[in-house]
């Protein structure tokens, strides 16, 4: 399991920024990639699957590879 704010953190150093806030859902968009990343805004740890296609979907490199 891994906690969000790890996650939050590197999709702000990849460049995804926020841009809408729902609730307790936020949405980043990147200046050159297509799409949105969709993540809850509130303390809570994800499946290791999940975590797993947000970084396929943003194209973030984990540090493992």
């Amino acid at each position: 399991m891994a906690k969000i704010k790890k996650l939050l953190k590197a999709l702000e150093s990849a460049g995804w920024q926020p841009t809408e806030e729902r609730g307790a859902l936020v949405q980043f968009a990147h200046p050159k990639r297509a799409g949105r990343v969709t993540l809850p805004n509130h303390k809570c740890s994800l499946p290791d699957e999940v975590v797993a296609q947000v970084i396929a979907a943003a194209g973030i490199k984990s540090k493992g590879a």
